[in-house]
Formats: structure tokens, C-alpha cells, sequence
């Protein structure tokens, strides 16, 4: 399923004053590439004006040094304007689905449940969406499945998908990735990660939880979204097919699994600020987030 989304106006004039910054800047930042190679001095000195620069790469003069300082800053200016174009940019997926991508801490991550209904090789993921006993097969069996919630297909517009986790293991579906290339599915330890950065399980709830009750029921405790993560409350599809707590719980596998039988997931609720770590059975039905490699 292909979303057509429209990037706000803002955000273009954003991306258009960030190209006119990368464009001037553009020649200072290949005039110091060119200077120094794997700290290697390529060139004693260099006219400047009416000036010479001595010893760019390892400068002795103050004069030289300050003009070392000043490009080095450039650099940075730009790889910080590149980061911000890529963040404008987003991520799609092999459906053309685009993602809102967020920086938090060390990681980057999808600001957005996963919608894809394919992997990124082209094939197909096996969709179960009205058929409840097809669902608890899938679990049974250890295969593929996803659907979307209440089988009602605009809520995979909002909260995305519902995987199960054979869907995300590449050692159960054939080595395929359900995320675009270059991102994957998070690990347990890659959760905690996360969550250690928003200074742990009892407080980053509320700040990946989506502010207001737009989506989130009430009181939706302590949720401002200060990481950009986002959290929707896409509820869960049971093994047995039925669909639960839309609105109340965000659910979100890991790749990392427990047991045979079970794999490690992270959890939402509406009525307070706590991320939690659990395991459930792989047959269920959760959101996935993709994080980049």
C-alpha cells in the first residue's frame, strides 16, 4: 500500500535555505579536504589574498592555527547541515512509505510505526488481516504474518502495521529484512539503550509517548514526546486473532528473542509515564520500529 504524504511548507523552505548554506560552504570544506589527508601534509603553504597560510595541516604560526580552528568549525557546520537535510528527508520503505526520522542519543530511529506490507527484497509479507483462525495458524506454524488493526486498513495509515515476530526474525522468513535497507529491527539491548539515554524505564515513557489524546486515551500521564519518538497506542492482535486495547497500549517487538516460544517486547500505557520490558508469545501481533544501522 502506497502513502502519499505532503512535506509541510516550512519544512521546504527549511531544506531550501540548508541547500543555499551547503552550496556556499562547499568550497571551504573541499579547500580543507584537500589540505590534509589521514593528517598528512600535502601542502607547506597556501596563498590566501595577500597572505600565505603556513603549515595548514599542523599549523605553528597563531595566525595559522586560528585559520585551521575556523575551517574545522566549518566542517562541523556543515556535517551538522547534512544531518539536518537527512533528518528532512525521512526514510522510505519499498512500499514508497515515508518515515520521520529522530536522532536520540547515540541512535537514530523511526519517528513512525512501520507500515510496509513487503520486505525490502520486493517479497511479499503474508497478510492475515479478517481471518482469525489463519492468524493462530501463522502462530502455530511459526509463520510470516501481519495485518493491521480491527482489520480496518486506515488504521495502518495512523499506527502502521501489526507484525508478529516471525515477520521480523530473519532466521524464521528467509533472511529478509522487514526494514528499509540500511535500518533494522531493534534488539533488546538496542531498546534499553533508548531507555537508558531517557534516564530509564520509570521516566522515558512520557517522553516517547505522542503529547495530547489525539490518539492516546485519557489521562495519557506524564506523555510530552521531548525524544521525537512519537508513541502511538496501536494496540496488539492476539494468537487466538482478536484485536486489544487500541488507544490504551503501544507495543513494540525487539529481535531479540527469549525462548523458543517467546520474544522480548517493549510496552506503553496510557496511564503513566513507564516504558516496560517484557516477553509475550512470537504469534502476536506488535508495531515495529525500525532503527538505523
Amino acid at each position: 500500500m502506497v502513502r502519499t504524504l505532503t512535506i509541510h511548507p516550512k519544512k521546504n523552505a527549511m531544506k531550501r535555505n540548508l541547500f543555499v548554506i551547503l552550496f556556499l560552504l562547499y568550497p571551504i570544506l573541499v579547500f580543507s579536504q584537500n589540505i590534509e589527508v589521514a593528517g598528512g601534509i600535502i601542502a607547506d603553504s597556501l596563498y590566501v589574498k595577500s597572505g600565505i597560510i603556513r603549515n595548514v595541516a599542523n599549523p605553528i604560526l597563531a595566525t595559522d592555527a586560528a585559520t585551521k580552528a575556523y575551517v574545522d568549525l566549518l566542517e562541523g557546520t556543515v556535517a551538522s547541515l547534512e544531518a539536518k537535510i537527512v533528518a528532512l528527508e525521512g526514510v522510505k520503505d519499498i512500499d514508497n512509505n515515508r518515515y520521520e526520522i529522530e536522532t536520540i542519543g547515540s541512535q537514530t530511529w523511526m519517528g513512525e510505526n512501520l507500515k510496509t506490507t513487503r520486505y525490502n527484497d520486493g517479497s511479499a509479507i503474508p497478510l492475515i488481516a479478517d481471518d482469525d483462525t489463519a492468524w493462530g495458524t501463522a502462530s502455530t506454524n511459526k509463520a510470516s504474518a501481519y495485518t493491521w488493526y480491527g482489520n480496518d486498513a486506515s488504521n495502518l495509515i495512523t499506527y502502521g502495521a501489526l507484525y508478529n515476530w516471525y515477520a521480523i526474525d530473519m532466521s524464521s522468513n528467509g533472511s529478509k529484512n522487514v526494514c528499509p535497507t540500511g535500518w533494522h529491527v531493534p534488539t533488546d539491548v538496542e531498546w534499553t539503550t533508548l531507555t537508558n539515554y531517557l534516564r530509564g524505564q520509570n521516566v522515558a515513557g512520557g517522553k516517547m509517548k505522542e503529547a495530547g489524546l489525539a490518539h492516546w486515551i485519557s489521562p495519557n500521564t506524564g506523555a510530552t514526546n521531548e525524544s521525537g519518538f512519537a508513541g502511538l497506542p496501536g494496540g496488539s492482535r492476539n494468537t487466538d486473532g482478536l484485536f486489544l486495547y487500541i488507544g490504551n497500549f503501544g507495543y513494540w517487538w525487539s529481535s531479540t528473542e527469549n525462548n523458543a516460544l517467546d520474544a522480548w517486547f517493549r510496552f506503553l500505557y496510557h496511564i503513566n509515564d513507564n516504558v516496560y520490558r517484557n516477553v509475550n508469545n512470537k504469534g502476536f501481533g506488535f508495531s515495529v520500529r525500525c532503527l538505523r544501522d
